[in-house]
Parts: structure tokens; sequence; C-alpha cells
């Protein structure tokens, strides 16, 4: 099994049940203390935790699993994260974080693409993926164009969608 579901009992059940349904199997775990034990004995390429967990903030989480499982790609799923939260807790190994509601196929998507990947962009490994440049692009020079530039950096070494609008002639396809 690859996949591990860290998160309340009845939620990771129908997970488990929703995941089976897409030919994934999993494993649902009710406590962090059965997931690490589980760790220990195996490794899941792909770990699904539903947010909040007891006592463990976002980060303290995300730092446990990377403790116990620094190779597997983490996937939260949030009643309510911030983007500048969310890019944070990429930049420290976090594969994505899908907000609640969500469809199943949004999930199913993600932990396919979080199979087939290879390890997760790490603190080290984003010192790899190459800066963005916006030479090709006419660029502002403006406060508000030096804000954005700083945003889609931040934004650019992660997998997190984002949604780019403006009005005609903005420049929204070059951002993209």
């Amino acid at each position: 099994m690859s996949i591990l579901l860290i998160g309340d009992k009845r939620f990771s059940e129908y997970l488990q049940t929703s995941l089976s349904n897409h030919n994934l199997k999993a494993v649902p775990t009710a406590c962090l203390k059965e997931a690490a034990d589980l760790l220990k004995e195996n490794f899941y390429k792909v770990i699904v935790c539903t947010m909040p967990y007891g006592d463990y903030a976002n980060e303290n989480l995300l730092e446990y699993l990377k403790e116990n499982s620094p190779d597997s790609n983490v996937i939260f799923i949030a009643d309510e994260i911030c983007v500048s939260k969310a890019i944070e807790l990429a930049r420290t190994g976090l594969f994505t974080c899908i907000k609640k509601p969500f469809l199943i196929e949004e999930l199913v998507a993600k932990i396919k693409e979080a199979l087939e990947s290879e390890l997760p962009v790490t603190i080290q490994e984003e010192k790899k993926v190459p800066p963005v440049w916006f030479d090709k692009y006419v660029s502002g020079v403006s406060k508000k164009a030096q804000i954005m530039y700083s945003q889609i950096k931040l934004v650019a070494p992660t997998n997190f969608s984002v949604i780019i609008y403006g009005e005609t002639g903005t420049g929204k396809e070059s951002v993209a």
C-alpha cells in the first residue's frame, strides 16, 4: 500500500472507500500514534491528513510526518488555510493542500500526481528550481508590480493552483 490516511475515523474510512472506487488502495488510521507505528513498518509514497489534527498546528504536524517519513508526499485536507500559510508549508515539504469541501476526483488527481512524482520539493531542492525570469515580457517597475513579482516567485516553485485575474491587457497571460 502506498497511501496512508490520517484523520477522523469515519472520514478516513469514507476516503478509503472512495479511493478504492478509483483503484487506489489506502490504509486509514485514526490517530498519529497508529500512523507513526505504520510509518515505522512501511513506506507510504502519499500521506493524506485531514486538518486540524489535535494539538498539532499545521507546521508541527508536517514536521512530525516528515521526521517519520521524509520521502513521503504529504497532502493536507483543511477546513481553512490561507495562501501564505500554504506556501510556507509547501516550502517545508507539503505536496499540496486541498480545502474542504472538495470533489473526490480532485483528491484522486492530486494523489495520482503525488504517486507519479519524484521526491517532494524541499527547502534544499527549492534552490534547484530555476528562477522566475521576466526578461521575455514587458514588466512593470511600480511598487504594485514588484509586489506581484514577489508573489509569483513565492508560488512558482509550488504545486498549488492559482487564479490569475485582472482586466484585459494587464498581462495575465505573461504571468501564467
